[in-house]
């Protein structure tokens, strides 16, 4: 809790289940590590590598993880309301279930990403990448999407009410109502 780990090399480390509340993780090494279940609220993350880190059901409240690469990094049903991933890289990553509640997403890269019925409400995706990604089920309510880019997403069965599509780029994606975006 509150430890100082900015920098280290935890790669494969074992913090399943771990009480990483407001921990220092910031450039820290973290690809392949297990963080199953881990309490992570308002830990900083930022700059992490966390290349196919296993953070399944992970809470992380009002963390920070701006520029944290997440490619291949498994967060299915995570809890991440009012956190930070401006800028990250979560290409192919597994966000099935995840809640991102009021999430900073700015300028993130999510090619070819899972986001299966995850809970996105409120969320700033502004400036987002998304292309090929999966919203099957997503709910993006009252969503900021100025200038994303959802080329070929899947938002089938999404739920975009009241989200900000200024600018957002849909082309090839399969629509909320079935039909492929032009």
């Amino acid at each position: 809790r509150g430890a100082n780990l900015a920098g280290a090399d935890l790669t494969g480390a074992n913090l399943n289940k771990a009480n990483l509340t407001g921990a220092d993780f910031r450039k820290a090494i973290l690809a392949g590590a297990l963080l199953f279940e881990a309490d992570a609220a308002r830990a900083n993350f930022s700059g992490a590598d966390l290349r196919g880190a296993f953070m399944g059901s992970i809470r992380l409240t009002l963390a920070k993880l701006d520029g944290a690469d997440l490619t291949l990094a498994d967060l299915e049903s995570a809890r991440m309301n009012d956190a930070s991933l401006a800028n990250a890289v979560l290409n192919e990553a597994n966000l099935r279930y995840a809640v991102l509640f009021r999430a900073n997403l700015t300028n993130i890269t999510a090619e070819r990403t899972i986001l299966t019925e995850a809970s996105m409400r409120g969320a700033n995706l502004s400036g987002a990448v998304l292309r090929f990604s999966d919203f099957f089920a997503a709910d993006l309510s009252d969503a900021d999407l100025t200038g994303a880019d959802f080329s070929v997403a899947i938002l089938l069965s999404a739920i975009l009410l009241n989200a900000n599509q200024t600018g957002t780029i849909f082309a090839g994606a399969l629509m909320p109502d079935n039909t492929v975006h032009p």
